[in-house]
């Protein structure tokens, strides 16, 4: 934060002496780590230096070493040195390499800070190593909605590159572009960045004694942002979607008492080993529920983790309704899961992995289509994964009731509702 701070304060002399050009080069640089309140204080005097020098958005990025050229879809904004507005689900800007024909291939750190105000969006940018501007080597960047967002990327070309394309957005709208520069690294600085971002380097934490190869750390990287990139409609979906859908408290407790129907659920889940977050989790989310009417059937398929009976014995001796056995042979799921069944005393059971958690309202929506539909006897809901920041992702949408699909799929395989 000094070194930010010592970059803003030679920035403002800049500024103050009308010398902008180097003023504004110090503003951004700044920009990227910096943090509130300096942040938009750094913000609004990069503003005004631009209102200054009466830069053009293509001039303004020109002077971070590359200048974008609109080519589809994009309109500039008039009076403004940085907003542009898509006007398809496709605009697409030409990268104007300056001082070079091509880039030479190796790693390339990418400092990009862009807003838009629609959703969460996608960014794309596409080498041209000389068969075109292929999906298959595009290169994909997250930004928030309605938020400035700052991104420094490590990027690799596998060959020269004769051409370069940014596609901004994937949809129609307006946003800003404040900075977008490419500027080649060392294989020891790509190195260091990958593994603050892949969060293998923690602070106050010794380095690891061997470094990953540089290739497997790359594809790592590649693979964690790509992740996160592909994730993000489906975080749009959660957002607006699924929550506003979902009943408060009150609302829960209103329609449970009009339910004429309260089926206990039993809730069975086969152990072995689990690791000791994992396993509270599980537990922690049954106990969560918004429905009340429950049992939790667990079976200990003789783990020899200490932790494993201790985390089983603390729960149960907290809630009348958590059920433990423990079998003397490891039996593997089946047997578990037999074990556990065995102590059900519920109308229906559900059946949860050991790792997995369930949503707030899961038994209670599960009570519901059981009263809205008495005849039915297997019920069934949709699924997705959880990484290991939380993050949810991988969404399994399932159809309406469809036998033929039923009896291809897996759609109640164990730990799934």
């Amino acid at each position: 934060m000094a070194t930010q701070s010592t970059k803003y304060e030679k920035a403002n002399t800049l500024f103050r002496k009308r010398e902008f050009v180097k003023a504004s080069e110090l503003y951004k640089e700044a920009l990227f780590t910096a943090q509130e309140p300096v942040l938009s204080q750094i913000e609004f005097n990069l503003e005004l230096v631009h209102k200054r020098l009466g830069l053009s958005s293509q001039a303004l990025i020109s002077l971070r070493g590359s200048k974008l050229i609109p080519i589809h879809q994009v309109e500039p904004i008039q009076q403004s040195s940085a907003k542009w507005k898509s006007t398809g689900d496709d605009p697409q800007f030409e990268v104007e390499l300056q001082h070079v024909e091509r880039l030479s291939a190796g790693f390339y750190q990418l400092n990009l800070s862009i807003k838009s105000h629609q959703k969460n969006k996608i960014s794309q940018i596409y080498p041209d190593y000389g068969g075109g501007f292929l999906e298959d080597s595009s290169i994909l960047l997250v930004h928030k909605r309605g938020v400035l967002t700052k991104l420094t990327r490590v990027i690799r070309f596998e060959k020269d590159v004769i051409r370069l394309r940014f596609d901004p957005l994937n949809s129609a709208g307006v946003f800003e572009i404040i900075c977008f520069e490419i500027k080649p690294i060392s294989s020891n600085r790509a190195i260091e960045t990958m593994l603050e971002a892949s969060q293998v380097l923690q602070p106050g934490v010794a380095p690891p004694t061997s470094i990953p190869k540089i290739d497997e750390l790359y594809r790592v990287y590649h693979s964690r942002l790509n992740h996160c990139a592909n994730n993000v409609e489906y975080e749009d979906w959660i957002r607006d979607v699924e929550l506003p859908s979902l009943p408060s408290g009150g609302e829960a407790q209103t329609s449970l008492a009009k339910m004429t129907k309260k089926p206990l659920i039993s809730v069975v889940v086969p152990v072995f080993n689990t690791p000791e977050k994992y396993l509270r989790a599980c537990i922690e989310s049954v106990i969560r529920q918004s429905y009340p009417c429950w049992e939790l059937c667990i079976a200990d398929d003789a783990s020899d983790k200490p932790h494993v009976s201790e985390v089983l014995e603390e729960y149960r001796s907290q809630d009348d309704r958590i059920k433990v056995v423990y079998r003397d042979q490891n039996g593997h799921i089946s047997r578990a899961s037999n074990s556990a069944l065995a102590m059900a005393k519920g109308e229906f059971v559900a059946l949860l992995d050991h790792d997995d958690e369930l949503p707030v309202h899961a038994l209670y929506f599960v009570a519901q289509a059981i009263n809205l539909n008495p005849n039915a006897q297997i019920f069934y809901s949709d699924e997705d994964k959880i990484d290991t920041q939380g993050r949810r992702f991988a969404p399994h949408f399932k159809s309406d009731w469809n036998p033929d699909l039923f009896f291809s799929k897996l759609y109640l395989p164990p730990g799934r509702i």
